[in-house]
């Protein structure tokens, strides 16, 4: 029977081979996670895997002052929930409504085709919040 450590350093192995650096930084650092006091946007949506994100946004003056985001999803899903706050903040929300999926991929160097819905969850969330965001503010 292998120890923990030994399974941990398997697991470590394999992940290894399918991710980039980049993405291992934000797995084993994910950013702006968890939810937020009351956000002046907010959105949740399902994955096809079923993973289900909601993003939070603060926004003042038209630009995101603050992001966070919750997610029951996998590793993937959180690395790209991370990433797609990282790329909203500061942003104005006219910049920010075209951050896509290929926009997480790329600041990733590479996702699995087999993750890429989750790059896709992250971006439709966040544009989903900034819908929320409009129709707040009408």
């Amino acid at each position: 029977m292998m120890s923990l450590d030994e399974l941990v350093r398997e697991y470590e192995s394999e992940i290894n081979g399918l991710y980039t650096a980049k993405f291992l930084e934000y797995f084993h650092n994910p950013k702006n996670i968890g939810g937020m006091a009351d956000p002046d946007a907010w959105a949740e949506s399902a994955g096809e895997c079923n993973d289900t994100m909601s993003i939070y946004l603060k926004i003042v003056d038209g630009r995101i002052v603050n992001a966070r985001f919750w997610t029951d999803g996998c590793g993937a899903t959180i690395v790209c929930g991370s990433v797609v706050t990282e790329l909203a903040k500061n942003r104005y929300i006219s910049e920010a409504i075209n951050i896509n999926a290929s926009d997480i991929i790329g600041v990733l160097e590479d996702l699995p085709p087999e993750n890429v819905h989750c790059a896709i969850l992250a971006a439709d969330t966040l544009r989903k919040a900034l819908r929320d965001y409009a129709d707040r503010n009408k």
